[in-house]
């Protein structure tokens, strides 16, 4: 235990300093992650679901991991685990979003559709009793009274050989298979997310060092919100990306220097491959209805995992887009300033700590 509560940390350690902070989130809490709280009444029942969802029986390392340890306080409270924790400010629900992280690391061969079921049931029992724990509150949110708790399943393949199969898993998964809490959410990085998003923090690094974005000492980066039908973001520009913007298909990052010798602009992060030229004229009507494209601002496309002509079916949508707008001259214009490229592809190796999912 005292070998995996150490590995565990080193990888909420390597988040916190590698990915999640190039993207605004903010670590709550200290170093002590367990936190107590009141087992809910179904607590047996869902460990009996959980050992029929992995249809694999317990030995006793795997009980002492996995069933929480009574606390002292009257033998009525239990401990739970909170890997790590971080928090940002939602743009639409104007309150304060802590995200409480359940940390696995895998080799390709150990890993299986019961196994996911089996985390993501326990997580979000977990976060469902962190919600009303006292010592949590005051671990991870001291002074404040006005915050959503939401959970994350964070899981690193660390041989990288696990390919699409994670995903594969997540989509067999109903809405009836996993109990999340009512008004919670429960996020997934999986092995492929992990990679994408080391990508594109990798390449904003890579960006800030060629000039293309700006470092802290000459200018902001920050994360685009539009308008909604019926929500509004406290603002269209923020420092940070929600959880709801990693795992989605587009990470808008909007770019301003201090000095007017450097060109501002937003840069599209699109985790599609851009084989269609379907891909790219969604990609084109978001800038367009966005009101991206304007003649001050550069805009970028980059893919993190191309297909191989990409480049020209991003040239070919293009020209699709023009033609449909009746290939105005100066439509054509600012269409021809939106630039295409690829990103290099990251895969961080985290070789030496060994999580089991069991």
């Amino acid at each position: 235990m005292a070998g995996e509560t150490k590995q565990t940390a080193e990888i909420a350690n390597l988040i916190s300093k590698d990915l999640f902070a190039h993207f605004g989130w903010k670590r709550a809490g200290t170093s002590d992650h367990n936190f107590v709280g009141q087992p809910p009444p179904q607590e047996a029942k869902t460990k009996a679901n959980d050992e029929a969802a992995t249809d694999e029986p317990d030995d006793a390392a795997d009980d002492e991991e996995d069933s929480p340890s009574e606390a002292k306080a009257g033998g009525k409270l239990k401990e739970y685990p909170a890997d790590v924790v971080f928090w940002y400010d939602d743009p639409y629900y104007h309150r304060r979003t802590f995200i409480h992280f359940d940390l696995k690391s895998y080799g390709a061969s150990s890993i299986n559709y019961k196994t996911v079921v089996k985390a993501l049931r326990r997580l979000s029992t977990v976060i469902a009793i962190a919600d009303s724990s006292e010592d949590w509150s005051k671990k991870f949110a001291p002074n404040q009274s006005n915050f959503d708790i939401n959970g994350a399943l964070f899981v690193y393949n660390h041989d990288n050989k696990a390919g699409t199969r994670f995903s594969e898993f997540l989509q067999k998964i109903g809405p009836l298979t996993i109990p999340i809490p009512e008004k919670k959410c429960v996020y997934v990085f999986s092995p492929e997310r992990i990679s994408y998003l080391l990508s594109v923090a990798n390449d904003m690094e890579r960006l800030k060092g060629a000039g293309v974005l700006p470092r802290p000492d000459e200018g902001e980066i920050s994360f685009f919100y539009p308008y909604g039908a019926k929500m509004k973001p406290q603002s269209n520009l923020l420092p940070h990306a929600t959880a709801e913007v990693l795992v989605g298909p587009l990470i808008i990052v909007r770019h301003r220097f201090n000095m007017n010798e450097k060109q501002s602009g937003y840069i599209l992060y699109y985790d599609g491959p851009g084989a269609e030229e379907e891909e790219f004229l969604f990609l084109f009507e978001t800038i367009l209805k966005r009101r991206l494209l304007t003649d001050v601002d550069e805009v970028q496309l980059r893919l993190a995992r191309p297909a191989s002509n990409a480049a020209l079916v991003c040239r070919k949508a293009k020209e699709a887009f023009i033609a449909f707008y009746h290939e105005l001259d100066i439509f054509r214009k600012q269409v021809d300033r939106i630039e295409y490229a690829s990103v290099q592809s990251v895969n961080q190796n985290i070789s030496t700590i060994e999580l089991g999912m069991e």
